[in-house]
């Protein structure tokens, strides 16, 4: 089959697509986590999300619908001031019409879309196969973001040099089921009083200098709480001076606790963690790239993963040149799981 970049349409896409889209994603990526990848959770994802819903544009083959790309709306706090951003995701082509430059096309026509609507820049974390159409479509790398990891206690430690020494975890760790003595985030931030809600919302505010998400009570209630494909529990302090939100995974055998997003003014995470120990094996973590970020996870028990890491990159629309300069400065970023993963 042989398709020119003149046979394919691009056009907006919308809820009445939902089932097209899902098809054609997973034709070129999979189900996703957990199979997750559900009209609910398109929906979820581009249609309910607090920053805006999502700039979805196709590339039909008269009628089939065979590209998809979307801009997932994020607002970033630069300081002070918030940015209006877009981030490049859930891009994908029929196997039949890859190479075809369709991705180049449909991502061209979204940038020229979100810059219209006054967006001021694109980040994303695209993976080897695409990272490269990126930089030659503008984009700029800014950071490796690498990712830390610290054993749960000595039975933890051990069972994980088991597996890397290929042995097989006890069956007793296999079918380990976490207890759920945590509470979900639905439940503790809907227990918390107006007051409360507020402090937490406040105590996420990042140093004036750092790059991070606006995150508000709907954005939390939205990641955390509305999240079709993850279940999220968080471990606090009764004065909200500390609190972290994690979620449990099986990786291998083993238990791992993803620290999706940690408010930590006292330093204290490794004493919070410890309230899950007999749910996971090894914690991993994003502590972020600001100043005095890697001594506090150093300080918690946390080593970083040489060869683990997203590559960050990024893309000025209608920023100001001040504004942009500052996006390209890896030090300033501070993007935890929470603003990462399952997106």
């Amino acid at each position: 089959m042989t398709v020119s970049e003149t046979g394919v349409d691009i056009r907006p896409l919308g809820a009445e697509h939902g089932a097209e889209i899902l098809s054609v994603v997973e034709s070129a990526l999979g189900t996703g986590f957990r199979g997750g990848r559900t009209l609910e959770w398109w929906a979820w994802k581009h249609q309910e999300n607090p920053f805006g819903q999502s700039y979805l544009l196709g590339a039909f083959d008269g009628d089939q619908l065979v590209g998809v790309r979307a801009f997932l709306q994020w607002t970033l706090l630069l300081g002070e001031a918030r940015l209006r951003c877009v981030r490049a995701v859930d891009t994908a082509t029929l196997p039949a019409y890859q190479g075809k430059g369709i991705f180049r096309r449909l991502t061209l026509a979204a940038l020229e879309q979100v810059h219209e609507d006054g967006i001021g820049a694109v980040f994303n974390t695209p993976n080897s196969k695409s990272g490269s159409g990126y930089l030659k479509m503008g984009w700029q790398p800014v950071s490796a973001l690498k990712v830390a990891l610290r054993p749960s206690g000595v039975g933890g430690l051990f069972r994980m040099l088991a597996a890397v020494l290929g042995r097989s975890a006890t069956a007793a760790n296999v079918s380990r089921e976490p207890d759920h003595h945590l509470p979900s985030f639905s439940t503790w931030f809907d227990g918390l009083s107006a007051a409360g809600r507020s402090q937490a919302v406040t105590s996420l505010s990042r140093q004036s200098e750092c790059i991070g998400t606006a995150w508000d009570e709907a954005a939390l209630r939205w990641r955390f709480a509305n999240n079709p494909v993850a279940d999220y529990r968080v471990l606090a302090t009764d004065d909200l001076a500390d609190w972290v939100v994690i979620r449990l995974n099986e990786r291998r055998g083993l238990r791992e606790g993803v620290v999706s997003l940690a408010c930590v003014t006292r330093g204290r995470l490794s004493a919070l963690l410890k309230h899950a120990a007999g749910d996971v094996d090894y914690w991993v973590w994003r502590p972020g790239d600001v100043p005095g970020r890697a001594m506090a996870a150093w300080r918690n028990g946390f080593l970083p993963l040489p060869l683990k890491a997203m590559n960050l990159v990024t893309r000025q629309v209608s920023a100001s040149d001040a504004e942009f300069t500052v996006l390209l400065s890896p030090a300033n970023w501070h993007l935890e799981f929470a603003d990462l993963e399952l997106l």
